[in-house]
């Protein structure tokens, strides 16, 4: 599938959900691109976002926030719980900004609005 065509599929998904998880992102991309792999998202120095993913999973989450289309949002790991998968590492508990010395996870969600405009968190 070309790229922009799965960026444009990949936020109308987030557009009409939001707060989408990174496991809902994956059922919905495992039949158009490979999902699994070894690569994470890191927010901040140990600060995982999601890992176990495939190059191209986290090369288009990466763009698409760069380009200011998609915003993670601080959420709880109940989310995930429910959505059926969950990373094993200690939560980020404090601000993660300033980073953890070993991987820390800070769940999330995507949403097409910054955090600061609806719902007040920030990543």
């Amino acid at each position: 599938m070309e790229h922009l065509a799965l960026e444009k599929e990949v936020l109308e998904f987030i557009t009409g959900k939001q707060h989408v998880s990174f496991v809902e992102l994956k059922k919905f991309l495992c039949k158009k691109i490979p999902v699994e792999g070894t690569f994470c998202v890191e927010a901040f120095p140990n600060v995982i976002l999601w890992r176990g993913m495939s190059r191209e999973f986290e090369g288009l989450i990466l763009e698409m926030f760069q380009k200011g289309l998609i915003f993670p949002h601080p959420c709880t790991r109940m989310v995930y719980w429910c959505d059926g998968e969950l990373l094993v590492l200690p939560l980020a508990a404090r601000s993660p900004e300033g980073g953890y010395k070993q991987p820390h996870w800070l769940p999330v969600t995507f949403c097409t609005y910054p955090p600061n405009e609806k719902t007040g968190g920030s990543v």
